[in-house]
């Protein structure tokens, strides 16, 4: 038999001792982890003198007993935060002192994610060590679930909702609200009357004046009239003239000049001075009116489904952990709403959440500012 044929037959041998070998160690520990659930990871050891490489004591297996996905270093990586690509950037990766690595989250890869820092716990942004932020997320939020994908270059991390943005829906963000071009208004209605009896000749004449002039977010209004009589004088009288302009981080408006209140509670007066109010048609439709908030926990990734008398008004997917929905459409004055959460192994909860309303009662979280200023007329 030639060299080169022993050669390939103790290599043959040696694979199949090695494949052979790996499916008895992975039957064995399947088997410990059955009888003892409680077994560590630190309890597993790999022999380094099975893999065919020249230099064994440079191979380090150590930190895959402790569960690590790959090596400390830098990685182009597509992060993902609940299903949905943020951003494809450069992520470090270092190691804990048990030897399992985490992603080093910067201030701008923060800055990306929609996190409601209002609900986030109060050292949230702190720096776990002098320097630049450098998070470790799980450590910051335990509910957190991190996972890297070394093969695709993924990582993806499943925050629960309660700690992110919920935007209602609807929303225009007022950055793409749009002021309208400079411009001159002028409207009028102009009616004229004349009559005659027994020689007498009565003749009348109404001009009602409507007039304006926008420049930027400014908006400079006018209306008045004209009342001419054939046995009176003539008169023009100003109804009222305003400068107004929206003031979206209030979503309200702020008037100048003479106006009328709101008369929402009270009757309607006039008065010249200042006034500043809020204007529902700066909010989303889902927030106009009252609906209540419903809160739950699903344990997976799982449908949520709100239905009021046997109608669903209401359907979205949460990640595991705390959810919020506080953007649903007023539905009527009255009428409890049933929520059910349908995990993604097929069970379900289902509870109701009482639901009454009243006017001028409004979604939870919006204010509404009225305030007035100056002289009643």
């Amino acid at each position: 038999m030639s060299k080169i044929m022993r050669y390939a037959i103790r290599e043959s041998l040696a694979s199949f001792a090695v494949a052979a070998l790996s499916i008895f160690v992975a039957g064995s520990v399947d088997a410990a982890t059955e009888n003892a659930p409680q077994t560590s990871a630190k309890s597993l050891e790999f022999d380094s003198s099975f893999l065919n490489v020249d230099d064994v004591q440079s191979v380090d297996l150590s930190r895959f007993a402790e569960g690590a996905s790959g090596l400390p270093g830098i990685y182009k990586t597509a992060l993902y935060v609940n299903d949905e690509l943020i951003s494809n950037t450069d992520i470090e990766f270092k190691s804990r002192a048990d030897k399992s690595v985490y992603p080093c989250l910067t201030s701008d890869i923060i800055k990306n994610i929609a996190f409601n820092y209002e609900k986030l716990p109060a050292d949230f942004l702190k720096p776990q060590s002098s320097g630049a932020l450098c998070m470790d997320l799980q450590n910051k939020l335990p509910e957190a679930q991190v996972n890297f994908d070394s093969n695709e270059q993924r990582l993806d991390i499943i925050i629960p909702q309660i700690y992110m943005l919920n935007i209602a829906r609807g929303t225009v963000s007022p950055e793409l609200w749009d002021s309208g071009i400079p411009a001159f208004l002028f409207g009028y209605n102009v009616n004229g009357y004349t009559s005659e009896s027994h020689g007498n000749t009565f003749n009348s004449l109404f001009a009602g004046v409507n007039a304006g002039v926008n420049v930027g977010a400014w908006y400079l209004r006018h209306n008045g009239s004209y009342n001419q009589m054939s046995d009176g004088p003539s008169q023009y009288s100003s109804i009222n003239t305003y400068l107004q302009r929206d003031i979206p981080l209030l979503k309200g408006r702020m008037l100048l000049g003479e106006s009328n209140t709101t008369g929402q509670l009270f009757d309607t007066l006039p008065f010249t001075g200042a006034q500043l109010a809020s204007d529902e048609r700066m909010l989303p439709e889902s927030l106009r009116g009252y609906a209540p908030e419903i809160r739950g926990i699903a344990r997976t990734n799982a449908r949520v489904t709100v239905t009021q008398g046997g109608q669903v008004l209401y359907e979205t997917t949460v990640t595991p952990g705390e959810f919020l929905i506080n953007d649903l459409y007023p539905t009527g004055y009255g009428g409890d709403l049933v929520v059910t959460v349908r995990e993604s192994d097929g069970t379900e909860q289902t509870f109701s959440v009482p639901y009454a309303s009243v006017a001028q009662l409004f979604a939870p979280g919006v204010i509404a500012l009225f305030r007035h200023c100056g002289s009643i007329a």
